[in-house]
C-alpha cells in the first residue's frame, strides 16, 4: 500500500466542474490538438509477458489516467506509452470498477497535460461526438467522429452507456469520447463485431463519480486469470502474439517507410528487399529492409555503395536517425534493442539470428542475384525480344535483378515487373491500339511462362537477325514436334517447317518480288539441308 496526497481535492473539481457554462464549440482539428499527449497506450503484463493493450486518458497534472477495468484487469506491471515514445510504469490502482468497466490508475509525475470532463448527463441524442484512440495498439492518437445515436440501459452492466457512430477498434477501449466544446462526455468501451456503427462508450459522470471516491492508498493491479469466453470476446485487445490485423497495417506501414527509405537514394537505384513484425508490447512496427548495390560501380550521383541492410521503426517513414540494427558488407554488424545496449555481431547469419531473437523479423532477407540483361539499356536501347526475355527472367525471379552490360544502369525486378504491369494495365485501357494488343497479349505469355509445354524453345522473333531466324529453321526441322516462342506466341514447330517450305516453292517458281532475297534464301536452305549451318 502506498499513502496518496491531495486526493481530497478531486471530489470538489469534478463536482463544481458541471455547474460552468457551456463552452464554445471547436473544430475537429482543434480537439484533437488540445488532446494531443494527454491520451495515452496501455500495456499490462505477466512477468514481460504482453497480455492486453488499451488506451486510457490524463485527468490531473500528477498523473492519473481513466481507463476501462478490462485493460488492466489481468497482469502484474503495465506500462503508459506516450505519442512521443515515452514509457512510464503504472505505480498502482487508485480505484476501479469491475461491473461498470471503469479503473483509475497513477503514473509518477506532475506535469502531464490533461483533459477536461464534460457532463454526460446533458447529451442529447444526435450531437456530434469525437474518439480519440489507439487503434492495434500502436496507431496513436487516431481520431474518428460521428453521432451520438442513443443512450441505452443495461441493468447488467450497472447502468448507461452511450451509443456512438464513431468507429471503436481493438486497442481503443479506455480512450475519451468528446464533444464538440472539447469536454470527455464518455469512456470508450466496446463495439460489437458484425454489427455496423454499434460501439458503446460509459458516461464520464461514473468515471468522475469514481474519481471522487478513489482510495488515499495505491493497491496493486487485480492480476485475475483471464477467463474469455465468447460473450467476452469484444473486449479481447491484444494476445503476446500481434494480431493479424496488426500485422496487416505493419506490413503496409512498412511498404510506406521503403518509399520513403528509397528516396534517400535519389537517381541511383538499388534492388530492395524487406520484411516487418509488429511487437505489441513496444506498439513497434519493425522493418527489416536490404538495399542491395553493385560493389565498385559509379551510380548517377557520382557515388560508390556497398549492400547495406537495416532495421528500423517503420512509422518514422524514412525520418528517424535511429535504427535498431545494421549489417553492411565489409563495414560493421550489430543490432541496438536499446540506446543504452549493442549487440556486435560477426557475420549475416548472425545478424540473422539476433534480428529474429530481439525484433521477431524470422524471414531472412533472399541472397541478391544479379543477371546480366539480355537488353543494352533499360527501356532505350533493346529489341522486342530482348525486352520480352527480360521480362520473363523478373516474372520468375521478382527477388533478382538486372544489369544492363552497355550502360550499366541496375534495376531490381520488383521494378521491372511494376512497370510491365503499369504498362498492361494501361494498354487494356486502350483496347484498338494494336501496339497495347500486342503487348497484353506477350504479359500473358510472360504469366503462363511457367505453364509452357515442354521442348519450347524462345525465338528469336521477327526482330532477329538473318542468322538467328535460320537457327530456328534449324531447330524446328531437327526437332519437328517441338515448339518456337516468338513474340510472346506459341507455334509449333511443323508449322515453321510448312511455312519454310512454301517460301522455298515460292522462290523457285520465281513468285517473289525480290529475286536477290530469295537467291540468298534459296542458298541458306540448301546449307540448311545439307546439316551445314
Amino acid at each position: 500500500m502506498k499513502p496518496i496526497l491531495g486526493i481530497a481535492l478531486f471530489a470538489m473539481f469534478w463536482t463544481t466542474a458541471g455547474a460552468q457554462s457551456p463552452l464554445p464549440r471547436k473544430d475537429i482539428p482543434a480537439i484533437a490538438k488540445a488532446a494531443n499527449g494527454a491520451i495515452v497506450t496501455i500495456v499490462t503484463m505477466s512477468n514481460d509477458k504482453p497480455l492486453m493493450v488499451g488506451t486510457g486518458f490524463l485527468v490531473s497534472p500528477d498523473g492519473v489516467i481513466v481507463t476501462n477495468y478490462h485493460v488492466i484487469k489481468t497482469g502484474n506491471v503495465a506500462v503508459v506509452k506516450f505519442s512521443d515514445g515515452t514509457a512510464v510504469s503504472v505505480d498502482g490502482v487508485l480505484a476501479s470498477d469491475k461491473v461498470r468497466d471503469l479503473a483509475i490508475i497513477k503514473i509518477h509525475g506532475k506535469t502531464f497535460r490533461s483533459l477536461t470532463l464534460g457532463n454526460s448527463d446533458r447529451v442529447q441524442i444526435g450531437e456530434h461526438v469525437i474518439a480519440i484512440g489507439n487503434p492495434l495498439g500502436f496507431l496513436e492518437q487516431t481520431v474518428s467522429d460521428g453521432i451520438l445515436s442513443g443512450v441505452r440501459t443495461d441493468e447488467k452492466d450497472g447502468g448507461k452507456f452511450l451509443q456512438v457512430t464513431a468507429p471503436i477498434s481493438h486497442g481503443s477501449s479506455g480512450g475519451p469520447l468528446f464533444n464538440m466544446a472539447g469536454e470527455v462526455i464518455g469512456i470508450t468501451a466496446m463495439y460489437f463485431e458484425g454489427g455496423e456503427n454499434l460501439n458503446f462508450a460509459i458516461p464520464v459522470n461514473d468515471a468522475k463519480l469514481l474519481l471522487s471516491n478513489q482510495s488515499t492508498t495505491l493497491q496493486n493491479l487485480p492480476n485475475e486469470v483471464d477467463k474469455k469466453t465468447p460473450e467476452h470476446a469484444e473486449h479481447v485487445e491484444s494476445h503476446t502474439e500481434a494480431t493479424p490485423e496488426q500485422e496487416q497495417v505493419c506490413n503496409e506501414q512498412a511498404a510506406k517507410f521503403i518509399h520513403y527509405k528509397r528516396a534517400e537514394y535519389g537517381p541511383d537505384e538499388p534492388k530492395i528487399e524487406y520484411a516487418s513484425h509488429f511487437d505489441p508490447v513496444a506498439g513497434t512496427c519493425y522493418v527489416e529492409s536490404g538495399f542491395y548495390f553493385i560493389e565498385g560501380k559509379t551510380y548517377p550521383s557520382g557515388k560508390h555503395y556497398g549492400t547495406s541492410i537495416f532495421v528500423n521503426n517503420a512509422f518514422s517513414e524514412g525520418s528517424e536517425t535511429w535504427s535498431y540494427g545494421f549489417f553492411g558488407f565489409g563495414s560493421g554488424c550489430a543490432i541496438t534493442p536499446s540506446k543504452t545496449r549493442q549487440i556486435s555481431c560477426r557475420s549475416k547469419e548472425e545478424f540473422d539470428d539476433l534480428v529474429s531473437e530481439h525484433f521477431g523479423i524470422t524471414r531472412q532477407l533472399p541472397d541478391s542475384v544479379t543477371k546480366i540483361a539480355e537488353s543494352t539499356s533499360y527501356l532505350e536501347k533493346y529489341t522486342l525480344v530482348q525486352f520480352w526475355k527480360d521480362a520473363a527472367y523478373c516474372h520468375q525471379h521478382p527477388h533478382n535483378s538486372l544489369q544492363f552490360p552497355v550502360t550499366e544502369d541496375f534495376r531490381s525486378c520488383s521494378g521491372v515487373n511494376s512497370d510491365i504491369e503499369a504498362n498492361t494495365r494501361l494498354c487494356k485501357t486502350q483496347p484498338k491500339n494494336p501496339d497495347c494488343e500486342i503487348f497484353v497479349k506477350n504479359f500473358a505469355m510472360i504469366e503462363a511462362g511457367a505453364s509452357l509445354p515442354p521442348n519450347t524453345k524462345i525465338s528469336a522473333g521477327s526482330d532477329g537477325t538473318w542468322k538467328q531466324m535460320w537457327e530456328d529453321s534449324k531447330y524446328c526441322y531437327q526437332n519437328p514436334a517441338n515448339n518456337l516462342l516468338e513474340d510472346g506466341f506459341l507455334e509449333e514447330c511443323d508449322i515453321e517447317i510448312a511455312a519454310t517450305e512454301s517460301r522455298v516453292k515460292d522462290c523457285k517458281n520465281k513468285t517473289k518480288d525480290h529475286p536477290e532475297q530469295c537467291k540468298s534464301f534459296l542458298k541458306e536452305y540448301k546449307d540448311l539441308k545439307a546439316g551445314r549451318l
